[in-house]
């Protein structure tokens, strides 16, 4: 099961990825994904000992680039964190 959540509301798509915060920081993903265009909408939520994270995102769904697949963006995120 991916660790992203993706939900299309009417004006927004929204993200929510679960995160092993350490291994996050060591990496070389980048939340949000750049790829959707410019984000405005998005916070980490850390726990008290930081080990893990939520990430939350939402894009305006008019502003979004024509052709992207949420498959394909879900599948690199995923690989990121594996």
């Amino acid at each position: 099961m991916s660790p992203c959540i993706w939900t299309n509301t009417r004006h927004k798509l929204c993200l929510t990825v679960a995160l092993d915060w350490v291994q996050y920081q060591n990496g070389d993903l980048v939340l949000p994904p750049t790829i959707l265009g410019k984000c405005t909408e998005w916070r980490f939520e850390v726990s008290n000992d930081e080990t893990k994270a939520i990430f939350r995102a939402s894009w305006d769904r008019r502003k979004l680039p024509k052709g992207i697949s949420i498959e394909e963006l879900d599948n690199i995120i995923t690989r990121h964190l594996a």
